[in-house]
């Protein structure tokens, strides 16, 4: 793995990097579902994924998730309520933002065709930011999207944002469709990238089938809109697959600059500054991934690497001891091990990995440990 970065651009990322909390909290009440609406529940989770990556850019803005709204014991200065409407003709969509002081409440209401409708996520978060003293440019109209493409394509997000193998492949399936029928949908295009890498990590399909696919995507994707955060975010994740570290750090934090309140892109920005052996650099993003997204299990995992590659001892061990939740925290903490020369614990590690993780690498770093014991444990044993 090539370990020499750019000065200035480490600078530059660091000087980038996310500030101070903030003053100002949001509560976003979980959206409703429209009545008949397949999947309601996916889609609703979609929906307010969309949306949070949208509020969470606006300076100095907190956002979370929670249907107690003002009533959020964490302390909110306001909540936003999202409703949905359906006609015959239109497609309706309202805004209340309640000020928790006062009780006082502001609305908006957006209308557009049922059969073309817009994302209109980014002009509801203009809106929000123009009502709370935070103003943004106001966002251009984004393409028309027929209505059959729309709620699946939420549906796909939810998905992928839950991270199972299972999800991964529905979303794929549902993004490759997608596009299919809507070949200038620009957002599913870079999504369904996404889905086409992670699909490869999630062991589904071999890597030169994921990195054809998602070229391809991510192409079409910056064809339609070159300014498009989770395109460049793809482009870097298509490195990372190929272990170029140092080609997925620039549009990666191009992705950052253009989407900054997508936890993903911060996380995966931090993770290719991680692997490429800056760890000290990676952390200011994998802690912005973790504010923006309290419940991303990645990030809490990446900066735990990240206090095991700095050499923060006691800090590493803690999290060596308690790895957390997810299908990756038990495999990187078994890598961990291994690097440490804890072998025997690695192996340990390596028999509770859950089938969610690529069996390729859980089968590669078996391989090494055996290596490394002179196939002498009963593990390994059995592989012979």
């Amino acid at each position: 793995m090539n370990r020499h970065l750019c000065g200035v651009l480490i600078l530059s990322l660091v000087a980038c990097a996310p500030t101070a909390p903030e003053s100002l909290s949001v509560v976003l009440l979980p959206p409703a579902g429209l009545a008949g609406e397949a999947q309601t529940e996916l889609a609703s989770e979609g929906l307010s994924a969309l949306l949070l990556a949208r509020l969470r850019a606006l300076p100095d803005v907190k956002v979370r998730v929670d249907p107690r709204g003002c009533d959020w014991p964490g302390g909110a200065t306001h909540a936003l309520r999202i409703s949905r409407d359906l006609t015959e003709l239109s497609a309706i969509t309202g805004a209340d933002l309640q000020h928790c002081g006062n009780g006082r409440t502001e609305q908006e209401q957006w209308v557009q065709p049922r059969h073309e409708q817009r994302d209109w996520s980014a002009l509801a978060a203009w809106w929000v930011g123009a009502r709370l003293g935070v103003p943004r440019p106001r966002p251009p109209p984004g393409p028309t999207v027929a209505e059959t493409d729309m709620q699946p394509f939420l549906v796909a997000l939810a998905r992928i944002k839950r991270r199972t193998a299972d999800d991964v492949a529905e979303a794929r399936m549902t993004l490759q469709a997608i596009v299919r029928h809507s070949p200038e949908f620009a957002l599913a295009q870079a999504h369904l990238a996404t889905a086409e890498l992670l699909a490869f990590e999630y062991g589904l399909q071999s890597l030169p089938e994921a990195l054809e696919q998602a070229d391809s995507a991510i192409e079409q994707a910056l064809q339609m809109d070159p300014d498009l955060g989770m395109a460049h975010a793809a482009r870097g994740l298509y490195w990372m697959n190929q272990d170029r570290y140092d080609l997925a750090v620039a549009p990666l934090a191009r992705a950052a600059a253009l989407d900054p309140g997508e936890p993903v892109i911060a996380l995966w920005l931090g993770n290719a500054l991680l692997y490429h052996g800056n760890p000290n650099e990676a952390r200011p993003w994998l802690e912005q991934a973790s504010t923006l997204d309290p419940g991303l299990v990645s990030a809490q995992i990446s900066l735990g690497e990240a206090d095991c590659l700095a050499g923060r001892e006691a800090a590493c061990n803690r999290f060596l001891d308690d790895p957390g939740r997810g299908p990756m925290a038990t495999f990187v903490a078994a890598l961990l091990r291994a690097q440490r020369g804890e072998i025997a614990q690695a192996h340990d590690l390596l028999d509770r990995v859950p089938v969610d993780v690529n069996h390729g690498w859980v089968q590669e770093l078996r391989g090494d440990l055996c290596g490394l014991d002179g196939n002498s444990s009963e593990r390994c044993l059995e592989r012979q």
